[in-house]
């Protein structure tokens, strides 16, 4: 099983939606509230992910707790955003700050660690780097995803 980990608000939702775009396989949550992409994502461009296979083993699993990541990870995918955006984003989503902020800081760094502690094939991808050139961020998790080349980073 590959991982997809990251910090809420730090592109997840992107890059689960370019992996089932490329790989017309599904890509789930943890929870078991998360709704499949296909059915909830991009309602501008309906029909865009039409031809995921729901019945394909998922492409990817997302979580943000890297402590869910279990021994039968088979690759991980961290996507990190600029850790002052996205905690602010991040509180601002929750509408609070005192009692947040210095948690989604330790999540954060969690996060980052999670990944340095890796070790099967793994893929760091910058979110500002996704936005700047998409297509090369896509074509590395394509070919992450097709041969989970070892400890890819996005630089």
């Amino acid at each position: 099983m590959i991982y997809l980990l990251s910090f809420p608000r730090s592109g997840n939702h992107a890059v689960r939606f370019v992996a089932e775009f490329v790989t017309a396989r599904p890509t789930r949550g943890c929870s078991s509230g998360d709704v499949p992409l296909r059915d909830n994502a991009y309602p501008t461009l309906p029909g865009i992910l039409s031809h995921v296979d729901a019945t394909a083993p998922p492409v990817l699993t997302k979580t943000h707790a890297p402590n869910v990541v279990r021994d039968d990870v088979t690759g991980l995918v961290v996507i990190v955003r600029d850790y002052r955006e996205c905690v602010v984003k991040f509180t601002d989503y929750m509408k609070r700050a005192d009692d947040v902020v210095a948690a989604c800081v330790r999540q954060y760094a969690d996060v980052v660690r999670a990944y340095v502690r890796c070790r099967v094939p793994k893929l760091y991808l910058s979110y500002e780097r996704f936005l700047r050139d998409p297509r090369t961020t896509a074509c590395k998790l394509f070919s992450f995803l097709s041969r989970q080349e070892p400890n890819t980073f996005d630089d």
